[in-house]
């Protein structure tokens, strides 16, 4: 309490003297947090029981009268969640939480979370705590006082961006980041951050990468500096007003700071891959915001843009997506959107358009009138004023221009088509998920549900509440009130960050794969309003999962497509999450309805439409297979390395928590299995618990009913009877032979013959 008491307002003083007494004194805030390694632990309540008596005025008052009545204690108290995505090794994510918890405090309330106020007026126990600011979080806070040879100081670690500009440094920074990197130039002057800048982008076209400032302009920071103040004692002494032995403030350190990113220029074979699933419920606006997207224009209010993602001959004249459709959005190594290229009417002297479609929009909307909704589905045909703006590309296209290429899959939003939307979130293994909500319908059942969906799968998310530009302020602000509340309930645990500033896009971007956040974004698609904030969103997510050490390991795909080519032959698409596959490869096909694996030789490879030798780890790619027939293959067979006999599995156990039940669960319900490669109906024939009810968790064995199936040990899956039940983890799987399989079933059905026999019969 005594080290959390030194932190008051700038305008405090707690001197003691004839000057002191004589002015009023100023308001004094202490701000006490508290981080819980295990918040639920009955530990950790009883502490913030006492902790939180302990901050109450009264005790205040009563223990410390020399404060007198205008002290103020606030208590913040964090769950640091174990794992690798914890706030306790996550300093942004740590800055963060705080500031979003302070937003609803006392402090929000007096007026003193403005942008910058709050550094200005705190004063740390500790100079260094200064130093954890972000420039992509913070305004520039112009420094009160100190020397001018405060500027020259070393700047601390935190913020003291890259040293090493060299060819090598850089190309060095962009493999670890797997393809791009976030890279921070500070400088003590304008001056020399310009010569790094310089020096930066000569070293990146000879390295071959796309350099993209994140920040537009260079930003100013001010931080404490730790060392000697002008009076010639230590920064750090007296450190309850914050100022030197001589009275004047402590000196400042203050950098210039840009950020820039990096994307290595790839060619079509080697693309940095992102895949996003486009998930909630029916009506919300998933295809239409996916269109808007994709193709930078906005929508007529009456279904233009969505014509452009629908499949199905019913999906046209329902307007509601059935299937799952991929659609494709492209990013140059510069950061800009490649889309917006191919659809302009004179390829030859277009750009690369910006991160906000409004242009595009503008320029559609006298073509956009003369289509109506009837005619969606001659949109890619020639005629009309606007007929070369609508016309449909290629992934071929988009991907031989394109450095980075995000996959958007557009799932189905009705409970009918549930099962669809769970093979998409599961056999097309996105990395990243949007949740989309109508602002004027709100939360709904089957949003909750794709919500479990991500959850179940340790998918990260972001949500984006369209029609915003149709929706009553006070509908929208209900709607934007509930999605608050629904991402704080205990089986969520989200931390809702409305995203309004560049500085939050950058920010979301980068710590929305550690799973604590979930970034909230408002867009009109009709208007174009939040678009652009959207796609640079998405032009800065990073990749989720290390790649590197996956295409080391033996070779699998999972195959979650099958077509015929005529001239061309059999061809299976899916995302290879194993090794590296080349032309002329012979690996395993299986299993089959036996569990048997037969070997079958690659012909060909394409990824995203090009041509290529090889596919590698990440990939979603196309290979044709020689002499094989479609009908012998199904989705869910995988292909795997040859070297490695697989094996497939009729039962295995899973350690699995019950969502939602209405009654019991016990022995002999059959529930569908949904996992990577499976998607089976099960018997559990097994269970720890004599019944599972809502919220059990519990060790359960399943029987496959069909067919045996190919599985892996930590494999997550969900199972689910019409709507989603439980989720799991596989923790063994059980090797049973053919012959005691048969007859186990020979028996099971001799049984049921003699249970149904007529009473008369012999």
């Amino acid at each position: 309490m005594e080290k959390a008491l030194a932190m008051q307002p700038a305008g405090s003083d707690c001197h003691t003297g004839s000057n002191a007494d004589s002015q009023p004194k100023q308001p004094l805030l202490c701000l006490v947090i508290v981080i819980f390694w295990d918040g639920q632990a009955e530990v950790s309540k009883v502490a913030l029981a006492q902790l939180k008596q302990l901050c109450e005025k009264k005790w205040v008052a009563s223990h410390a009268p020399q404060l007198g009545e205008n002290v103020e204690v606030i208590l913040q108290a964090l769950n640091a969640k174990c794992g690798a995505a914890s706030i306790m090794n996550n300093k942004v994510a740590l800055v963060t939480s705080l500031r979003k918890k302070l937003q609803t405090s006392a402090m929000a309330a007096k007026g003193w979370w403005r942008e910058g106020t709050l550094h200005r007026a705190v004063r740390y126990a500790d100079a260094t705590a200064a130093a954890t600011l972000s420039t992509t979080t913070q305004a520039p806070v112009r420094s009160s006082g100190g020397d001018s040879s405060a500027a020259a100081a070393p700047a601390p670690a935190a913020v003291s961006g890259e040293a090493d500009l060299s060819v090598d440094a850089i190309r060095r920074a962009v493999d670890n980041g797997q393809g791009e990197t976030f890279f921070l130039l500070c400088d003590s002057d304008r001056v020399g951050l310009a010569n790094k800048v310089e020096t930066l982008k000569q070293n990146c076209e000879v390295a071959e990468l796309g350099c993209a400032p994140v920040m537009m302009e260079p930003r100013e920071v001010h931080l404490q500096r730790k060392g000697i103040g002008t009076s010639g004692c230590p920064a750090s002494a007296n450190i309850g007003d914050n100022k030197t032995a001589a009275g004047a403030p402590s000196p400042t350190t203050m950098l210039v700071a840009q950020e820039f990113l990096l994307r290595r220029r790839c060619p079509p074979a080697a693309l940095f891959e992102l895949r996003l699933a486009m998930c909630g419920n029916v009506d919300s606006g998933k295809s239409t915001l996916t269109s808007v997207l994709t193709r930078g224009c906005c929508d007529d209010g009456r279904g233009l843009a969505r014509a452009f993602v629908f499949k199905h001959k019913q999906e046209f004249m329902t307007g509601r997506t059935s299937s799952v459709s991929e659609n494709h959005l492209g990013f140059s190594a510069d950061g800009g959107v490649v889309n917006y290229t191919l659809l302009q009417p004179q390829r030859s002297e277009a750009k690369l358009r910006p991160l906000a479609p409004a242009e595009v929009a503008l320029h559609l909307a006298n073509s956009a009138a003369a289509v109506s909704a009837g005619t969606h589905s001659a949109a890619g045909s020639a005629g009309g004023s606007g007929a070369h703006m609508l016309r449909q590309y290629t992934p071929k296209e988009i991907a031989t221009r394109s450095s980075k290429v995000v996959t958007l899959y557009d799932l189905a939003g009705h409970e009918r088509y549930l099962k669809t939307t769970v093979l998409g979130m599961t056999r097309n293994m996105p990395d990243y998920a949007c949740i989309v909500i109508s602002a004027n319908n709100g939360i709904q059942r089957m949003t909750k549900e794709h919500l479990a969906l991500c959850l179940a799968l340790k998918l990260p998310f972001f949500i984006v509440v369209t029609r915003i530009d149709a929706t009553p302020a006070n509908v929208h602000d209900e709607t934007l009130s509930n999605i608050h509340k629904l991402l704080k309930i205990p089986t969520v645990r989200k931390l809702p960050y409305p995203v309004r500033r560049h500085d939050e896009v950058t920010l979301a971007a980068k710590n929305l794969r550690h799973d604590r956040i979930a970034p909230i974004f408002e867009v009109s698609n009709v208007t174009g309003a939040g678009i652009p904030d959207v796609l640079q969103f998405i032009n800065l997510l990073p990749v989720r999962k290390d790649w590197r050490e996956a295409r080391k390991m033996p070779r699998e795909m999972i195959i979650d497509s099958t077509f015929f080519i005529t001239g061309v032959g059999t061809v299976v698409g899916g995302v290879v999450t194993q090794g590296v596959f080349r032309v002329n490869d012979t690996v395993l096909l299986g299993p089959d309805g036996f569990g048997h694996f037969r070997p079958v030789v690659i012909k060909s490879i394409h990824i995203k439409g090009v041509d290529s030798s090889f596919a590698e780890a990440s990939n979603d790619a196309a290979l044709c297979l020689k002499k094989e027939k479609r009908s012998a293959i199904r989705k869910g067979n995988v292909l795997v390395d040859a070297a490695h006999s697989p094996k497939s599995f009729w039962q295995f156990e899973a350690e699995i928590v019950i969502l939602y039940h209405s009654t019991t669960i016990m022995a002999n319900y059959e529930p569908v299995i949904h996992s990577t490669t499976v998607r089976q109906s099960a018997r559990i024939t097994y269970v720890a618990r004599e019944v599972l009810r809502t919220g059990d968790k519990s060790l359960a064995r399943f029987h496959f009913l069909y067919r045996p199936e190919y599985m892996k040990e930590g494999q997550r899956l969900v199972f689910r009877e019409g709507r989603t039940k439980g989720i799991g983890t596989v923790t063994k799987l059980i090797c049973e032979s053919d012959d005691l399989l048969f007859s186990k079933r020979k028996l099971r059905k001799k049984l049921q013959e003699k249970l149904h026999a007529p009473a008369g019969a012999k």
